[in-house]
């Protein structure tokens, strides 16, 4: 623990730290129902929250999000509201190199790409750090490939697929 001064108080440890997932960040994953993806805050009990995500194949234009969000695309990422608060996304991976991208959207739909923390794979679970959150409507984008055999003879072929989720954060938005 790291030594503070009069009146402050410690820092809570990072919840991602390279490959290492916190204990608490972990439980309350592993207390969502059926480990489908969430959205877990950084608080001193860490709760997860479960979130519908819409697949790359449910979205018609999944391919320009999250640069552009309409307004149907909002309504079929049935998103979820949060408080403002430091957020953790978490969900099951089980695709080959996934990464992520996360913006804010305007109200005309025009999303600002965040930087983010590199996204860590553990155990099958993606866990991608999305920093403090400040009011306002977010999508974040997990794109990865899944790998199918083709034919008899071991061909494979690796089909980009995704998932997107949309976050309003602050009163609804």
């Amino acid at each position: 623990m790291s030594q503070t001064g009069p009146g402050t108080s410690p820092s809570p440890a990072a919840p991602l730290t390279g490959a290492a997932i916190g204990r608490e960040l972990t439980a309350a994953y592993l207390g969502v129902e059926d480990q489908r993806w969430a959205v877990c805050s950084i608080r001193a009990t860490t709760p997860c929250r479960p979130t519908n995500a819409a697949s790359s194949r449910q979205l018609a234009d999944f391919r320009a999000m999250p640069l552009t969000v309409t307004a149907r695309d909002w309504a079929q990422l049935r998103s979820i509201t949060l408080p403002p608060g430091h957020y953790v996304l978490a969900g099951p991976m089980a695709l080959v190199a996934p990464r992520m991208v996360v913006a804010r959207i305007s109200t005309s739909g025009t999303g600002t790409i965040l930087k983010l923390n590199a996204e860590t794979v553990a155990n099958g679970v993606i866990w991608a750090d999305l920093g403090t959150l400040k009011p306002g409507r977010y999508v974040a984008v997990v794109e990865a490939y899944d790998l199918q055999a083709v034919s008899a003879d071991g061909e494979i072929n690796a089909e980009p697929f995704g998932w997107a989720l949309g976050l309003a954060i602050g009163p609804s938005q």
